[in-house]
């Protein structure tokens, strides 16, 4: 009598195993350029994973999902692929859409000398650390801040205390703060790698696109580590002066903290 009940449990794994999808394929944009670092999965569902550099994705759904499938990327808008698209497990060709992001027409005087929009604050014990395999969806972190005057960024200057990987990637965002939205700014995340020879050092990114800032606007200027060559660490001056921070680069809650990253951002009074 005592068999029975495991024998029906034993007869149900094929079953599990037989029932579980995998879907995989290649991230483009519209204009046919691939995309990585695009977050996919279920809404509120562990379920999940990130296409790789060149976006290409591989996913694995346990049996009884079928929910929407979500891509989302920051700089796009998200796609919503149906069950019944990716259930018979054929390779997909995910084309996703640019969110539309006018930039400005600008003229920056000749004479015009990069100003300090905002400053590393005061040095603190310590280190902002980063640590295990970087992710797309990991955690970002930088300060929040509001221009007494028209800008157009510079430069961005990131202090490195240490990096213990071969290699890791860091993505840089601005986002605007539209009532209790963060909105991005961008056209792509900003990508700028780290190697571990790099010790003491700070990491001057110079934006391609032209970034301006509005007076009296208020922005959230972030940092994370959204790839690395297996885990290591990752250390980043710290400053006593607010930071901010949040889990998941697409909805991930943004909580205040009295450490920060040391980053610095200059640039062009307009």
């Amino acid at each position: 009598m005592k068999l029975l009940p495991l024998i029906m449990i034993f007869a149900a794994m094929p079953i599990i195993g037989f029932g579980q999808t995998t879907v995989s394929g290649n991230i483009l944009n519209e204009r046919g350029e691939k995309v990585e670092y695009v977050s996919i999965g279920f809404n509120r569902d562990s379920v999940g994973t990130i296409s790789d550099g060149d976006g290409h994705f591989s996913l694995k759904i346990p049996a009884g999902r079928t929910n929407t499938l979500v891509f989302s990327h920051v700089s796009y808008l998200p796609t919503e692929i149906p069950f019944e698209t990716y259930s018979a497990g054929n390779e997909l060709t995910i084309v996703l859409k640019d969110k539309m992001i006018v930039l400005p027409e600008v003229t920056v005087g000749k004479q015009s000398k990069p100003k300090t929009i905002v400053g590393r604050g005061m040095p603190m014990p310590g280190s902002c650390v980063l640590t295990g395999r970087g992710t797309p969806d990991g955690p970002e972190g930088g300060p929040m801040f509001t221009p007494d005057k028209d800008y157009i960024i510079s430069n961005i200057l990131l202090d490195i205390k240490k990096c213990t990987y071969k290699e890791c990637k860091l993505s840089f965002n601005l986002y605007e703060r539209r009532d209790s939205q963060l909105v991005n700014v961008l056209q792509k995340p900003i990508y700028q790698t780290v190697q571990q020879s790099n010790k003491d050092f700070t990491l001057n990114v110079e934006p391609t696109d032209i970034l301006w800032l509005k007076r009296g606007t208020e922005y959230y200027l972030s940092v994370s580590m959204v790839d690395s060559e297996g885990e290591g660490t990752l250390m980043l001056d710290a400053s006593m002066k607010s930071g901010y921070f949040r889990k998941g680069l697409i909805n991930g809650e943004i909580k205040k903290v009295p450490v920060c990253p040391a980053i610095a951002v200059k640039g062009n009074e307009l």
